[in-house]
C-alpha cells in the first residue's frame, strides 16, 4: 500500500480487490463449465467476508460509543453499521454514549439516525435518565434540545424530573420544566419531584417546580412536601416551608399514621416550622393515630419551647 494510506482506505480497496478476484473466479468457472455449486462457493466466501467486517465494524461502533472516541464511531457510521441495531441484552450505542456524556458522540448516532428514545436492555433507561443519572447535565440538556421525551421513566417507574430533584440537578429540572416534563409524576415509591426536593432542602428546586404548578400531593408515608420539610431544622428547609406555605400547601393533611406537620414538627422540636404553620392557621386540636395532639408530643420530646408556642 502506499505510504500514509488509512486504514479505512485500506480496508476498502482490499475488499474491492477481493470483489474483483471472485468476479473474475466466477467468470473462470463459468467458462470452463463449471456447476452451480461452485459458482455458489464463490458467492459464499465473499459474502462471508463481508459478514466479517460488519462485525468489527459494529464492534468498532459500540466500543467508541463507550469510550466516547468520535472517529471510531464515524468510521462504522461510514460502513453502513446500523446504529440501532442491538442483539440479546446489548444497550444501544446512544444509551453508553449517555453514561459518559460524550456530546460528540451523541451527536454522531442521532445524525446517524439513533432512536432518540431508545432503551437500555435491563431497566429500559433512556439516554436522557442515563445522562442525569450519571451527573452528565450539559449531556442531558443537548438531549432535551434534541428532542428526547421528558416524561418517560425507568424500569422502576423513575422519571427524569424525580431523578434530576432527588439529585439536586437544578439546571436539569428547570430544563425538564421547559420541555414539558410533568412535574407531579409519582415514582415507585410514590414521591414527587417537589418531595424530593423537601427531603434535600432544595429551595432552588422546589421553587422551580412550584412556579411550574407542582402540587403538594402525598407521597411516601402519605406525608407531603411540607412535612417532609419540617422534619429538618436547617434554613434551606425552613426556606422550604415558607415557600410551601406561599404555594398553598394543605396544612393539614395527615401522613399513615395521622400525624399533620405540626405534629412533626414539634415532634422534633423545629421551633421555627411550628411557628410558620400556627401563623398559617395549622390546627393545633387534631390527633394522631395514638390520640396525641401535637402538645402532647412536644412534651413528650421535652421541646419546651415548642409546648410553650402550643400553649399560647
Amino acid at each position: 500500500h502506499p505510504q500514509g494510506l488509512s486504514k479505512q482506505r485500506q480496508e476498502g480497496q482490499t475488499m474491492s480487490r477481493l470483489a474483483h478476484v471472485l468476479a473474475v473466479g466466477r467468470w473462470h468457472l463459468k467458462s470452463i463449465g463449471a456447476d452451480a455449486d461452485a459458482d455458489a462457493e464463490v458467492e459464499g466466501i465473499f459474502a462471508q467476508q463481508q459478514e466479517l467486517r460488519r462485525r468489527r465494524m459494529r464492534k468498532l461502533l459500540f466500543k467508541g460509543a463507550s469510550k466516547g472516541n468520535e472517529q471510531d464511531v464515524q468510521k462504522a457510521i461510514d460502513s453502513g453499521v446500523s446504529v440501532n441495531r442491538v442483539d440479546g441484552d446489548e444497550d444501544p450505542p446512544l444509551i453508553l454514549a449517555a453514561r459518559i456524556g460524550s456530546i460528540g458522540v451523541l451527536r454522531q448516532l442521532l445524525d446517524a439516525g439513533a432512536i432518540i428514545d431508545a432503551r437500555s436492555s435491563t431497566q429500559l433507561e433512556t439516554a436522557l435518565y442515563c445522562a442525569i443519572f450519571h451527573g452528565h447535565e450539559e449531556a442531558a440538556l443537548f438531549l432535551l434540545s434534541a428532542g428526547a421525551n421528558p416524561n418517560l421513566a425507568a424500569a422502576n417507574r423513575d422519571f427524569p424530573i424525580t431523578l434530576a430533584s432527588r439529585m439536586n440537578r437544578v439546571h436539569v429540572v428547570r430544563a425538564l420544566i421547559q420541555y414539558r416534563a410533568r412535574v407531579d409524576s409519582h415514582d415507585t415509591d410514590n414521591n414527587t419531584a417537589l418531595i424530593y426536593a423537601a427531603m434535600r432542602g432544595s429551595l432552588p428546586v422546589a421553587q422551580a417546580l412550584i412556579d411550574a404548578g407542582a402540587a403538594d400531593a402525598a407521597g411516601e408515608d402519605d406525608r407531603t412536601a411540607l412535612m417532609f420539610a419540617v422534619l429538618e431544622t436547617s434554613k434551606d428547609h425552613l426556606g422550604l416551608v415558607k415557600a410551601l406555605l406561599r404555594a398553598g400547601a394543605p396544612l393539614d393533611t395527615r401522613d399513615d399514621a395521622g400525624e399533620t406537620a405540626l405534629m412533626l414538627a414539634a415532634e422534633v422540636g423545629n421551633v421555627r416550622a411550628v411557628k410558620r404553620l400556627l401563623k398559617a392557621g395549622a390546627d393545633r386540636t387534631l390527633l394522631n393515630k395514638e390520640s396525641k395532639s401535637a402538645l402532647i408530643l412536644a412534651r413528650e420530646q421535652g421541646h419546651d419551647r415548642v409546648v410553650a408556642l402550643l400553649e399560647a
